[in-house]
Formats: C-alpha cells, sequence, structure tokens
C-alpha cells in the first residue's frame, strides 16, 4: 500500500506499526513509500461452557456459586503477549527498525512493560490507547500525522494563555 505524500512529509524512518488486542496483533512494516504488512499474530478467545467454573454451595435452596473465569484469558492473554513480544524483537532486529507507532489497548500496558525489552521500548515513538485491531493502515497513519500535526502547533504563552483560559478556549 502506498503512502501519501502527506505522510511522507513527515519523515517516517523505517518504522514498525504494532497494532495490538487483547488475542490478535498485527505488525506492518512502514518505509519510505509503502505500508505492508508483515506479520499477524492471533490466540484463540478461550471459550467456556455455561457451567464451567460453577460449584453448589450448601445452605438454601438453589444457591449457586461462581467462580471466576478470568484466569484462565490471563494465561491466554500472557501466552500471546509474550509471542507477540518475541515477534516484534525478531522482526525489529531482521530489518533494522528505528521506532515503532503502537496502538494497543491500556489494559495491555503491562503486559507491554513485562514482556518488551528495553530496547524495544526505547523505539517507541508514539502510543495510542484503544482496539484498533481492524482498522485499516491508512487510518492509523492519518492518525499518526495528525498526532505530528497537533506536535508542531505552539501553545499559547503569557497574557495570551491567561486570556484564553479566562474564556474557556483552551
Amino acid at each position: 500500500m502506498k503512502i501519501s505524500e502527506e505522510i511522507k512529509n513527515l519523515i517516517l524512518r523505517k518504522s514498525l506499526i504494532v497494532v495490538i488486542g487483547s488475542h490478535h496483533g498485527i505488525i506492518y512494516m512502514l518505509d519510505s513509500d509503502n505500508v505492508n504488512k508483515v506479520d499477524e499474530h492471533r490466540v484463540d478467545t478461550p471459550e467456556y461452557s455455561d457451567n464451567e467454573g460453577m460449584s453448589y454451595r450448601g445452605g438454601t435452596e438453589g444457591s449457586m456459586i461462581g467462580h471466576s473465569l478470568e484466569p484462565k484469558k490471563g494465561k491466554a492473554q500472557e501466552e500471546f503477549s509474550k509471542d507477540f513480544a518475541e515477534k516484534i524483537n525478531n522482526i525489529s532486529k531482521k530489518n533494522s527498525i528505528n521506532s515503532i507507532y503502537l496502538f494497543a489497548p491500556p489494559e495491555s500496558k503491562s503486559l507491554i512493560d513485562s514482556d518488551w525489552s528495553n530496547q524495544m521500548k526505547d523505539f517507541i515513538q508514539d502510543q495510542f490507547d484503544g482496539n484498533f485491531v481492524s482498522e485499516n493502515p491508512t487510518e492509523l497513519l492519518s492518525m499518526i500525522a495528525e498526532l505530528h500535526n497537533n506536535k508542531n502547533k505552539k501553545e499559547p504563552t503569557g497574557e495570551a494563555k491567561e486570556i484564553l483560559e479566562k474564556t474557556d478556549h483552551v
């Protein structure tokens, strides 16, 4: 997929766009002219029967206490995160990546902190919170472009800032 001129003007170095969901991740390679899907990793979401993890407790008739199914879900997420971090690390080393644009939900941050090497974390240029796995790469690129355009805007200072704060424009 070709990159638009507006995005090229951001001088995106050889980069990865890493999109992470809870059980699904996609890695795109970004070079001077193209965006290409390099890898995709998916771990099947654990499925549970209606009564799995439920136990009956004595006492009043019909009382039922359920056990949390979250440990199985958490284990699947941890497994996915470790495997995906290893893939990103291998692709980065193989292709001499300079930066990473990370699209991940906030609940994945603790897994990223524990599974990614410090070198990989240092490559993160920008981070976007949310689940963007189903988004088109051009949409992700436009989000990056918008962020960079907003960074170039200067914040008001001094008297102008005071006036704007008083009028609720900031």
